[in-house]
């Protein structure tokens, strides 16, 4: 089996440490390092299996998308890579972030 790469887009790192820095103030240091771990667990799980996820259906990119707790990974890929599009909390309007 041959692993993908993995990619995070600038948005997406953007989100990452956004939603880090949201959930230290509502949460403390100490959950909050627990549910990025249970959030990078998830991408680690798209990248051994991109199937995973299921269509976004919001945009011609074929985007999937795959929960993490409160947050929605949108990612897309290939036979090489696995490219992490955006992380959006899941009240976000999902439609208007990924345009």
């Amino acid at each position: 089996m041959t692993l993908r790469r993995l990619r995070y887009r600038a948005s997406a790192q953007r989100d990452f440490t956004n939603m880090a820095a949201r959930s230290e103030r509502e949460w403390g240091k100490t959950r909050t390092r627990r549910y990025l771990d249970e959030v990078e667990r998830k991408v680690q799980t798209i990248l051994e299996n991109p199937m995973l996820g299921q269509d976004a259906g919001l945009s011609p990119m074929a985007l999937r998308r795959v929960t993490a707790g409160r947050d929605v990974i949108f990612y897309t890929f290939d036979e090489d890579e696995v490219e992490i599009v955006r992380i959006l909390h899941d009240r976000m309007d999902f439609e208007a972030w990924l345009k």
